[in-house]
């Protein structure tokens, strides 16, 4: 079968009209039967009710449970396996293990119960049909549950199918499920690559052209003939103004925050329990220096089940985020064990 035919088969069977379309020929070719091979009321009821409850098997799938019990309800009025009981029998056990209405080893219990039940009541027919029944425990004595053995065989691959097409669907949702989630990562991951990318581009740029107002104005003082002190004064305030622009004490204070943050998230992420210590330091010489450091996991502490192995992007943002201001960062095993992050910024407009 090829992939179009494949695909209009299954969008065919997942058509809301399916169920009712099916249940409708069954019940359809449960009434032909009948008419041509007439039964008793209860095989009749059996037959046309095992039929038609099949329309209503996928808006409430438990009714497959009366499907299977109609269809051997009408089996075991009569000693005729009419085809429709067969095939609605069978579509029955399906939906039930395709649905999981019970577990599979409950609907199987239950239908071989059933299919015991129903070789009873014909085991009794051929006694009263004078037909020669040899006692229990007698030599043949076991040929006569065939029937159940045979029903029980037969309800069992039908539920089994069912129950594997189900897992199977699920298992491709998990994985659509899982591509899509994976996708979404990458594309924020882009989008945050990128994002960063325009952030430095555009400090670089607003820093020299910050570091062009500075010198021109400072050259002004110098290269401009008769300027005034007042002028002189002017161009001096707008070079003081540029360099201290370009000192970003904004700009550091941000970057320490953020250094910190990031690596008690890492820390709760993949040390869970550990206890972490941040040690802040303003040193002398006007350099900030940071310390965040874990004692590793705990021993009985369960990983987040919602982050996964890392992929070093907090690393490389903090160390982007120290060179920014002028800065460094060192991260790696600590001597006594866990995980230390150390930063050194400067600080202050000098």
């Amino acid at each position: 079968m090829s992939t179009s035919l494949q695909r209009r088969f299954r969008a065919w069977i997942a058509a809301p009209a399916y169920p009712w379309a099916t249940g409708g020929v069954l019940t359809a070719g449960a009434v032909t039967e009948l008419i041509v091979i007439p039964g008793s009321v209860t095989t009749t009821v059996g037959v046309l009710v095992s039929a038609a409850s099949l329309m209503w098997r996928r808006t409430f799938p438990p009714v497959a449970m009366l499907t299977v019990a109609a269809g051997l309800l009408g089996f075991a009025g009569d000693v005729n396996l009419y085809l429709s009981i067969m095939a609605s029998g069978l579509v029955g056990c399906y939906s039930l293990g395709r649905h999981r209405i019970l577990h599979p080893a409950v609907t199987v219990a239950g239908g071989a119960l059933g299919a015991l039940c129903v070789n009873l009541v014909h085991i009794n027919t051929w006694s009263r049909m004078e037909l020669p029944v040899p006692a229990l425990w007698e030599k043949g004595s076991l040929s006569l549950f065939a029937e159940s053995f045979l029903l029980t065989v037969v309800i069992f691959g039908a539920v089994m199918m069912g129950d594997a097409v189900r897992s199977r669907e699920e298992t491709r949702t998990e994985r659509h499920q899982a591509q899509a989630q994976l996708i979404a990562m990458e594309r924020q991951q882009a989008a945050e690559a990128e994002r960063a990318a325009i952030a430095r581009e555009l400090h670089d740029i607003v820093s020299h052209s910050v570091s062009m107002i500075a010198v021109q104005a400072e050259s002004a003082t110098y290269t401009t003939p008769g300027l005034t002190p007042q002028g002189r004064e002017g161009f001096q305030q707008i070079a003081t103004t540029a360099r201290s622009s370009m000192a970003l004490p904004a700009a550091w204070e941000l970057s320490a925050y953020r250094i910190t943050q990031e690596a008690l998230t890492n820390a709760r992420k993949h040390a869970p329990g550990a206890r972490t210590v941040v040690e802040v330091d303003y040193g002398s010489d006007r350099l900030l220096t940071l310390r965040i450091r874990d004692d590793g996991p705990a021993p009985d502490a369960r990983p987040d089940p919602g982050t996964g192995p890392g992929t070093g992007h907090g690393l490389t943002g903090m160390r982007e985020r120290a060179a920014l201001v002028g800065g460094r960062l060192s991260a790696g095993a600590a001597p006594d064990g866990g995980f230390l992050v150390e930063a050194e910024l400067p600080w202050g407009t000098g």
